[in-house]
């Protein structure tokens, strides 16, 4: 577990790895806020990495407007807790980004961790 990480480290990785998306995906990324929480409060659980709430790009239709932003959450600790280097780390993150981006875009956990993330 890196411990020697701390919080502005931890979003300055987050940010890089929103940076490395491909220009395609960055600009279809829009109502959305990105929040990193140490652990998830409902469960406490150390295997949930992250988690998209919101409703996903495919589904929305004419009449969304005016709703609050989807929201991707990072869990700090449990990220930490997988990543045995700070390499480790900036990996772990893009790989959880990109999970919950697929989700974003409405892509099925079966469909995403089929291609690896």
């Amino acid at each position: 577990m890196l411990k020697d990480i701390d919080k502005r480290d931890f979003e300055k990785e987050v940010l890089l790895a929103l940076e490395s998306l491909p220009e395609e995906f960055k600009e279809k990324l829009e109502n959305i806020n990105i929040i990193i929480e140490d652990t998830n409060p409902s469960t406490g659980s150390e295997l949930i990495l992250g988690l998209y709430h919101g409703i996903p790009l495919k589904n929305r239709g004419i009449y969304y407007s005016n709703v609050l932003p989807d929201r991707i959450i990072l869990y700090s600790k449990n990220i930490k807790n997988i990543s045995r280097t700070k390499q480790e780390l900036r990996k772990n993150i893009k790989k959880v980004i990109i999970h919950e981006v697929a989700h974003y875009f409405g892509f099925e956990e079966d469909t995403i961790r089929k291609i690896g993330y």
